[in-house]
């Protein structure tokens, strides 16, 4: 199941114009931004724009006062409540900022450095808990680099591994195997090499364009997974989820 997003983010910079290459990197990605590095436009664009409206991205040094005042006078014309706000930019050192922006609602963040993998899931994230559409049950986590063995009878092939959840897969190959052939799949986590017996559920034979996301490809779903496996699966999405949550806790691992 692919995800559907129904509304735009829009992009509240500030005068410095730190998130200036973010309209350009949402759109790439498939998103729809709304840019702006004035306090009163962000106002005027919440209001005229509410129906569309899914999230706002911001950067992460803006001043708390001014982050209230976003709240109060932009998010809330947008109907927009605080965990679908977004903060950009390097992760703060000093806890007390991770606080207030936990107190003030605040859930998701983008942390540098990042790529539009990192990008595209936590924005997903945050718009698609608003759709109306039937969403899949586990969230599917950039994989970042991890690869992974494809067994179809006699063939096999090394694949890359796009985004990763407890349930499936989207694997990156010139050569997708047919909607529902049955394969299996020796994916490495760590220093555990598990075999997951799995579906191919859709196709991508055509890439589009440079999105990170549309390669040639296709998407899996896990069949008879093993408790063992599904709980060394879920440990590991659990701890990449944890890489984009607001926390003065820092994962490891």
């Amino acid at each position: 199941m692919r995800l559907v997003h129904r509304h735009c983010v829009l992009v509240s910079d500030d005068a410095e114009c730190a998130l200036g290459h973010m309209a350009l990197r949402l759109s790439r990605i498939g998103l729809d931004p709304i840019y702006t590095n004035d306090a009163d436009e962000a106002v005027l664009l919440a209001a005229q724009e509410a129906g569309r409206l899914g999230a706002i991205a911001f950067p992460v040094a803006r001043p708390i006062d001014e982050l209230d005042r976003m709240i109060k006078s932009v998010a809330t014309r947008a109907s927009i409540t605080p965990d679908a706000m977004v903060p950009v930019g390097p992760r703060p050192a000093d806890a007390a900022a991770l606080v207030a922006l936990r107190e003030r609602g605040i859930r998701w963040a983008v942390w540098e450095p990042f790529d539009d993998s990192d990008l595209r899931f936590v924005l997903s994230a945050v718009l698609t808990r608003r759709a109306d559409s039937d969403l899949r049950l586990e969230p599917r986590v950039p994989a970042h680099g991890m690869r992974a063995k494809l067994y179809k009878g006699r063939l096999a092939r090394d694949v890359a591994v796009i985004d990763i959840s407890v349930g499936g897969a989207f694997l990156a190959t010139d050569k997708p195997m047919p909607e529902d052939a049955q394969v299996s799949l020796e994916l490495t986590i760590g220093a555990r090499t598990m075999p997951i017996r799995s579906r191919v559920r859709w196709v991508r034979r055509e890439p589009d364009g440079d999105r990170w996301d549309l390669s040639t490809g296709m998407g899996v779903e896990f069949e008879d997974v093993r408790p063992e496996v599904a709980a060394e699966l879920r440990r590991f999405v659990q701890t990449r989820t944890a890489d984009y949550v607001v926390t003065t806790a820092r994962t490891i691992g």
